[in-house]
């Protein structure tokens, strides 16, 4: 993916090891709260046997493969690996997983597994998070007015556009 993506609700991820699995592209990722409150992204494969580590949603304070006990912390680094002492050139550093870029708008997280994922995050904030803000403002505007919601056809055409562009 080359662009950011809406993958989940914010208030999925409230605590501490709170997950959630999503698939971008066909590939799996885990979502997370890290234990420092931080948002993460993780590539939900193991490094070893390739198997997703996490389903579904949940909390945990450990990602551990289920074929063959390979544990990664919340931040995707290697902690245990079984059966690997010893080995010769094992470098556990490099065995971590993949992290990917996470961000959290409007209530939404949004996930960039692409290349340049900072250049995308402005893009992301200049074409729509911005021109989405103002409409939400204007729209609450309206409401308070008593002018009820008056989304026009233009609006809802320029943010379609905008979000083309991404």
């Amino acid at each position: 993916a080359q662009n950011w993506t809406a993958v989940a609700r914010a208030g999925e991820l409230c605590d501490a090891g709170d997950y959630t699995c999503v698939e971008l592209c066909g590939q799996p990722y885990v979502l997370l709260k890290k234990g420092e409150g931080a948002l993460g992204a993780l590539a939900n494969v193991c490094s070893h046997h390739g198997a997703c580590i996490l389903e579904g949603r949940g909390r945990t304070d450990i990602l551990r493969c289920p074929y063959h006990a390979w544990s990664y912390d919340l931040n995707g680094r290697l902690v245990k690996a079984p059966g690997m002492a010893g080995v010769k050139n094992f470098d556990r550093q490099r065995m971590g997983l993949a992290g990917a870029a996470l961000i959290e708008a409007m209530g939404v997280l949004w996930l960039h597994a692409g290349e340049g994922e900072r250049g995308g995050l402005l893009l992301m904030k200049q074409q729509l998070l911005e021109p989405a803000a103002k409409l939400w403002e204007r729209s609450l505007e309206w409401l308070a007015e008593g002018k009820g919601l008056d989304l026009t056809q233009a609006d809802a055409l320029d943010i379609e556009a905008r979000l083309r562009q991404l």
